[in-house]
């Protein structure tokens, strides 16, 4: 997975070092899900899935700062490496209620997402996500297949976390929140804002346009805003090149002028890039292109976004995600696009 280099000179050798904690050894976690037998064509979420509640470190060791993730497929006759084209998704969540976790905040869940181009995280020298000594976490996996050959097989997950004993660090890392800047399309046969309660989303709000419209996934269901516009975080993409745009509400963002230092996607096969775009400037914020594979259906890479510095989001902008996807299948396909940004923690907030 390549990190890409923007305008802003987010990614500068310079800036890390002002960041950065004194030296403290990085302990790993082996997480590893049950063998999946693969009978058939999956596509997404519609593959075997597993979820078990794990312990990154026993409640001996204290507090730690997570500050990488990374998960492959497995052959589990030999232990070789797979593709990543059999990843749905491979995630590890907070448990309801955990100690890092605000009530009725379900975007604190996710700590890590991998999906299919994504299978390694790693955060800017001194930054982490802090969990409590003991702290129970969700470890969750589910295999998806779109090149059905006829030939059943076995795979499963293995996943590895990397993580910093508090007591071994002289100074305490910065913190990170993670986000999930999620795209939607409106199914109300027009544009729609997504209506989240407040004034300044309600629909009709002079904020610019609304999300693109499209037409769900039959087996996914629907979102409704707080005034009952309909929405589908999965939907089906017809053949050609197609632009989707779904404004960010404010809200979603923990505080003003807030700065994301990190950022991964979630994308399906045939996209070919997504962007957090600063509408009022008119400017990306940063782009992440995917790559798909030439012989078969699959992203093979999707970049992803590192700064020490941080990507600055002024708190009098608006912004959007911007996907584009290019279905050369000559069939509709699905697709999902979301991004999963880690952004400075509010004092206080654990």
């Amino acid at each position: 997975m390549r990190r890409i280099a923007i305008g802003l000179s987010a990614v500068v050798a310079a800036s890390l070092s002002a960041f950065s904690a004194p030296a403290a050894a990085t302990h790993i976690t082996l997480l590893r899900s049950p063998v999946f037998r693969i009978e058939g064509p999956y596509r997404s979420m519609q593959g075997p899935q597993s979820q078990e509640t794990v312990k990154i470190a026993p409640a001996a060791e204290g507090e730690i700062w997570v500050v990488g993730y990374e998960a492959h497929v497995i052959d589990p006759a030999t232990s070789a490496p797979r593709s990543s084209e059999y990843v749905c998704h491979n995630a590890l969540l907070r448990e309801a209620g955990s100690p890092g976790q605000q009530k009725g905040k379900a975007e604190e869940r996710a700590l890590f997402l991998v999906s299919q181009g994504v299978t390694k995280l790693r955060f800017p020298a001194g930054f982490g996500m802090p969990l409590a000594a003991g702290e129970n976490v969700s470890y969750m996996s589910q295999a998806l297949n779109h090149d059905w050959d006829g030939r059943a097989f076995d795979l499963r997950f293995d996943a590895k976390v990397a993580y910093l004993k508090a007591d071994e660090v002289q100074a305490p890392l910065k913190p990170l929140l993670p986000v999930e800047l999620l795209g939607v399309v409106s199914l109300e046969g027009r544009p729609a804002r997504f209506a989240d309660g407040t004034k300044e989303n309600a629909p009709g709000a002079d904020h610019g346009a609304g999300c693109t419209m499209g037409k769900t996934v039959p087996t996914a269901g629907q979102i409704r805003d707080a005034s009952g516009q309909k929405f589908s975080a999965h939907w089906v993409v017809p053949p050609g090149r197609q632009i989707y745009r779904t404004p960010i509400a404010r809200a979603v963002l923990p505080n003003a002028g807030t700065s994301i230092h990190y950022a991964v996607a979630h994308l399906h096969p045939f996209a070919e890039s997504i962007a957090l775009r600063d509408v009022s400037s008119g400017r990306d914020v940063f782009k992440l292109n995917a790559r798909n594979f030439k012989d078969r259906v699959g992203l093979q890479e999707v970049e992803h976004f590192s700064s020490a510095k941080g990507a600055a989001l002024s708190p009098d902008h608006e912004f959007e995600l911007v996907s584009v996807y290019n279905n050369t299948s000559g069939e509709e396909q699905d697709a999902m696009d979301s991004m999963w940004v880690y952004v400075d923690r509010p004092e206080g907030k654990r």
